[in-house]
């Protein structure tokens, strides 16, 4: 099949993903609408926030951090190279192919997008193994470190000097950390014919500690867009509630992802969100901040997905090296 025939059978794909997007959001916006009755979440003082377009830039940002983190990931941990929008697209084929019918769809469609691009496929399935253990490591050595200094403070600070100290050996084990696991998973999955005792990443992969900086920045990033548009309402006990959403928003969406059989993580995001929330927070507000946060991941899904459209309207790259 000819690139100009395979690209319809691709937008068809994200057509259907971007009516289940759409129909994600007019649900999130329904139950915001049923909570502003009779609970003690109010949607005006939500909407009438005066930081509501801070917000805006910062969650761009926050976008732009997770492409770039995928970008330095490529142009600097391996021999392949890429420009932003093409890095921008193949987070747009991942978002979106997470509702297809889950998120490991979207990981496939962009290994696949590798391939095309000459990469072999052991070293695009390295690249997406370094992208997500950077994501899981990242996200929870923010979200635990915060949710600790909630519940005890000297712990947390505590913590946070080991979390600190001890990140250069970690990404320099990472060969071994990735070995260790792939060796239980082998065990685990007896019907995997891959041999896993040993794993070579690309030698410079060494190179993760950018990557690594960005998505902690990431985490934070897009945390604080949560607490500056609820601040109304966060503000009695702004120091508290804002380490309980910095410690929500990566632990809620790293239990998504865990989550297979939900496209996209929904409800177990929104559940795990909503639980440690709850911790300091009426449980009308956590779930509207979980909802909230859904309506944001759509609106970047939407984005990004569009984003990969534009991209490949032209159709699929031309297959080349081996």
């Amino acid at each position: 099949m000819t690139e100009q025939e395979n690209f319809p059978q691709f937008s068809r794909g994200f057509t259907r993903a971007f009516m289940v997007l759409l129909l994600a959001t007019g649900l999130c916006l329904a139950l915001l609408a049923f909570m502003d009755r009779g609970t003690g979440f109010e949607l005006s003082i939500f909407l009438n926030n005066d930081w509501l377009w801070v917000a805006i830039p910062l969650q761009l940002t926050g976008l732009g951090l997770f492409v770039l983190a995928w970008y330095l990931l490529l142009n600097h941990g391996s021999q392949v190279s890429v420009v932003w929008s093409e890095a921008a697209a193949h987070i747009g084929i991942t978002l979106v192919g997470k509702y297809l019918p889950g998120k490991v769809w979207g990981l496939l469609g962009r290994s696949y997008l590798l391939t095309r691009k000459g990469v072999t496929t052991q070293d695009a399935a390295e690249l997406l193994l370094a992208d997500q253990f950077l994501t899981f490591y990242s996200g929870l050595l923010i979200g635990a470190i915060a949710l600790v200094l909630v519940i005890d403070y000297p712990a947390g600070f505590l913590l946070l000097l080991v979390g600190i100290v001890s990140i250069p050996a970690v990404l320099n084990s990472y060969a071994r950390i990735m070995g260790w696991l792939l060796q239980i998973g082998h065990r685990l999955f007896t019907k995997l014919k891959e041999k896993t005792s040993v794993y070579s990443p690309p030698e410079n992969f060494h190179s993760l500690g950018l990557p690594f900086l960005v998505y902690l920045t990431h985490w934070l990033v897009i945390s604080s867009v949560l607490c500056v548009l609820f601040l109304p309402t966060i503000s009695a006990d702004v120091l508290e509630n804002s380490l309980l959403v910095i410690a929500a928003i990566p632990l809620g969406m790293l239990a998504g992802f865990l989550a297979l059989w939900a496209p996209g993580g929904i409800g177990v995001r929104e559940a795990v969100i909503t639980g440690i929330l709850a911790i300091n927070l009426d449980l009308e507000i956590a779930a509207s901040i979980a909802i909230t946060y859904r309506l944001i991941c759509i609106a970047n899904d939407l984005l990004m997905g569009v984003a990969a459209l534009l991209y490949y309207r032209r159709g699929l790259p031309e297959k080349s090296g081996p």
